[in-house]
């Protein structure tokens, strides 16, 4: 959690700085960032007021500190970012215009900024859910449920701001458009290269004499319905492929291609599409490498196809075959 946060404070700074940029391409807009963004009284006062109740109500120890403060602060910060965007330009401030490039980046730090904070009020919710749906009290149905509030909010946030990209609509802005591209490109290759790390995955699991524990082994084993384990297959077989690979190749991709780079992009969209994954896997190394390598393996994908399409396909294919052929091994 604690590099989550780092992460996210560093992206709320790498936001300021591209804000406070933009404002200074206007000399009548130069003073409006410290305006909107300097620390006043007012939020001394209120950052003092949750440090005394972090500790006086929610925990004694100040170990948790920073964490609590840097949740408690990023809605006033989405705020006044709000508030800057609105005030830049007028009679008496001339609008500096962004770059489409800062415009994409801009609106990418939102999504993950919001995405995070939306996160954060559903956790909460979800921690008494089961008093309603007792089913969903258990590990798997909380896990289940994160993972929907999770993908539809991602999307929501996506399908928005993906709209800067062109205004031919959200499929062609996201690649999944087949843009001309052959069969073999977009269909046989793809599937090839998701069932050889689908093979390469089972062999590692049927040559093992003991499988490793990971938090979301127990999660299964842990599972006693029948019907929340047949969602939960449901969902990794048959929609997660589609919204991770909407969310990382589709419109991240997109955006730091645009930005830095399509070597760039995929290089960081494999290793936070791994990093995402370690959490399920912790304890299973050789399952946290083989994510990693199929995370470069899709993305290159999409940028040698130039489609999401590809990419799509090679994860199904992958998550299918991951499924299904150890069941043959075993036999």
């Amino acid at each position: 959690m604690a590099i989550v946060l780092l992460g996210l404070a560093f992206i709320v700074y790498l936001d300021a700085r591209m804000l406070r940029q933009l404002c200074w391409r206007s000399r009548s807009s130069a003073r409006l960032f410290n305006d909107v963004f300097i620390v006043s009284p007012v939020l001394t006062v209120i950052i003092a007021g949750l440090i005394l109740f972090h500790l006086a109500i929610v925990e004694n120890s100040p170990q948790g500190l920073p964490q609590f403060l840097f949740i408690a602060l990023l809605p006033i910060y989405l705020l006044r970012r709000i508030r800057f965007l609105n005030s830049v330009g007028g009679r008496d401030r001339p609008r500096p215009a962004p770059t489409e490039t800062e415009t994409l980046v801009s609106d990418a730090y939102n999504v993950i900024l919001i995405w995070f904070l939306a996160m954060v009020v559903i956790g909460a919710f979800l921690k008494s859910v089961e008093q309603i749906f007792p089913a969903f009290g258990s590990e798997m149905g909380q896990l289940l449920l994160s993972a929907v509030f999770s993908s539809a909010i991602a999307l929501i946030l996506i399908v928005r701001a993906s709209q800067e990209f062109s205004g031919r609509g959200f499929l062609y802005n996201i690649g999944l458009r087949k843009g001309g591209r052959s069969v073999v490109e977009v269909f046989v290759v793809p599937v090839l290269t998701g069932l050889f790390f689908a093979i390469v995955s089972s062999l590692i699991i049927w040559l093992r004499h003991e499988q490793p524990v990971t938090p979301l082994s127990k999660i299964i084993d842990a599972t006693d319905s029948v019907w929340l384990f047949a969602v939960f297959l449901a969902m990794a077989i048959l929609a997660a492929p589609f919204i991770e690979e909407v969310i990382f190749r589709g419109y991240f991709f997109h955006v730091l291609s645009r930005a830095r780079g399509e070597r760039f992009a995929i290089y960081v969209i494999a290793l936070v599409f791994a990093f995402l994954h370690i959490g399920q896997y912790w304890g299973d190394w050789a399952a946290i490498v083989m994510v990693m390598l199929l995370g470069f393996a899709l993305t290159m994908l999409r940028a040698w196809s130039g489609t999401t399409l590809a990419s799509i396909i090679a994860h199904y294919a992958y998550n299918a075959g991951v499924t299904i052929i150890p069941f043959y091994l075993v036999k």
